[in-house]
């Protein structure tokens, strides 16, 4: 039985000076970042301004607007 154990240790120990001896392995590749979506772009109804249709006041009428203020005005007239 103290033989066994013995074998056990030594191999245990080799295992681990053999293991502290290896190169750590290489770091994984960056990843590419993905590409932004675009999104559409719409124009102030009132001054004119682009905008991401996101962030644009949409009214009723189908008019893009860029502030409250803005749509409470209404459309320029050209």
């Amino acid at each position: 039985m103290k033989y066994l154990l013995l074998i056990a240790v030594v191999v245990l120990v080799l295992w681990a000076m053999r293991r502290a001896s290896l190169p750590p392995p290489p770091p994984p590749p960056p990843r590419r970042p993905e590409p932004p979506q675009l999104e559409p772009m719409v124009r102030c109804s009132h001054c004119g301004v682009h905008l991401p249709r996101s962030e644009a006041l949409m009214n009723p009428d189908g008019h893009a607007y860029c502030c409250a203020a803005h749509r409470s005005a209404g459309p320029r007239p050209v």
